[in-house]
């Protein structure tokens, strides 16, 4: 997707690798310019519809060579951005254009008849402070194609009034530290404190808490209805009830902690954590001695001095349940990757497999609930316990 929004002017270079980025934490860094995915679009919401589909409760083999959705952009779209009346155009929205004036910029994307593209990141429709935009997203359409072949789209940003302000400084309070707080439910984000459903920027369905998402905490509010909320860094609002959301970080005294992430973590040797003294796998456990605390975040000192984070999506207090060797309860598949979407072989019904993790598919994408697998020599297989059983 990111490549495709890149090609199609949608997300400029700096853009599409930042999402990147945000994907690959390795810090892998492509050079977008060798895609071939000139003149084709990215077909989200073909994509999640295959996504949807599982494989996990059949029986029979599947071999799924997957290919993305891809379709040819054919409506190129000039979208003029427009300040009111005696307002200069904005650096925000000058960096983001193809051309501008005094008062407008003109920025030409292209995609496909009937493509909706939601600007959740503010890329395309940038957030320019003390106004409001008259959209958040565009559709292309062919029939709105003008004479010059181009479909035009105006985004008009008028200036927030104290009336229509998201929150009176009575209502909204910043905190006094800066923390962050995770997703314990599905959420969604929304534009201002009152949650209205036309003004939901993103919805975030539950996921396992080491995939959950990560929300950067810098005030709270109250809605008129007297509901907790969170002011996140960008201007947004999520819920700030307990049962929806949670600090990232375990508090208090801790006697043991288990690693759970997939990736392992690592020990320091001291603050801040950027001196390694060795890895943990998932699975290992460490005995602490106390917590220590700088800001929102938490580290736990052992009783050789080394330090481990106190990160809820890496370590726990709780021992998990960690399965060794499972049994097949019918043809199950191994695959490459843990979407299970590149088959290798065939396991079949009664063969013993060593387990040497687990993890979860589609942990990246916040839209998408994941199935928990386990991971086995080359690969991955499902964890669904109609087709396997635990034998320890």
């Amino acid at each position: 997707m990111a490549a495709s929004n890149f090609q199609n002017k949608i997300w400029t270079e700096l853009q599409a690798k930042e999402m990147f980025s945000s994907v690959f934490t390795d810090g892998w860094d492509p050079n977008l310019n060798d895609w071939e995915l000139q003149g084709q679009v990215f077909d989200v919401d073909q994509f999640e519809q295959d996504m949807k589909k599982t494989i996990d409760t059949t029986t029979s083999p599947v071999e799924v060579n997957y290919v993305l959705p891809l379709k040819a952009a054919d409506v190129s779209m000039k979208i003029t951005y427009k300040m009111p009346a005696g307002v200069s155009i904005p650096e925000e929205l000058v960096a983001n254009a193809d051309s501008s004036t005094t008062d407008t910029a003109i920025k030409t994307v292209k995609g496909f008849d009937g493509q909706t593209y939601v600007d959740t990141p503010h890329y395309l429709i940038p957030e320019i402070k003390g106004y409001t935009a008259s959209a958040n997203q565009i559709k292309f359409d062919q029939k709105a194609v003008g004479s010059d072949g181009t479909q035009d789209v105006t985004v008009t940003y008028t200036k927030n009034s104290t009336k229509n302000s998201v929150a009176t400084p009575s209502e909204q309070k910043p905190v006094k530290t800066l923390f962050k707080v995770y997703g314990k439910q599905g959420l969604y984000r929304y534009q201002h404190v009152d949650f209205k459903k036309a003004e939901r920027l993103h919805h975030y369905v539950k996921k396992n808490r080491m995939y959950a998402p990560v929300f950067d905490v810098v005030g709270t509010a109250t809605s008129k209805a007297g509901n907790p909320r969170y002011l996140l860094r960008d201007g947004s609002y999520i819920t700030a009830k307990k049962a929806f959301v949670n600090k990232l970080y375990w508090q208090g005294k801790q006697s043991t902690l288990y690693v759970t992430s997939p990736k392992g973590t690592n020990l320091y040797q001291g603050m801040p954590l950027t001196d390694k003294v060795r890895h943990l796998k998932q699975g290992s456990s460490v005995q602490v001695v106390k917590m220590v605390k700088k800001g929102y975040l938490t580290r736990y000192q052992l009783a050789d001095g080394t330090y481990i984070t106190g990160n809820k999506q890496l370590v726990s207090p709780t021992k998990p349940k960690v399965v060794t060797k499972i049994k097949a309860k019918a043809n199950i598949n191994l695959y490459r990757d843990v979407d299970l979407q590149h088959r290798i072989k065939r396991i079949a019904k009664g063969q013993t497999v060593t387990v040497k993790g687990w993890d979860y598919s589609f942990g990246g994408i916040t839209g998408m609930t994941g199935s928990k697998r386990y991971k086995v020599a080359g690969g991955y297989i499902t964890a669904n316990k109609a087709l396997v059983k635990i034998l320890k």
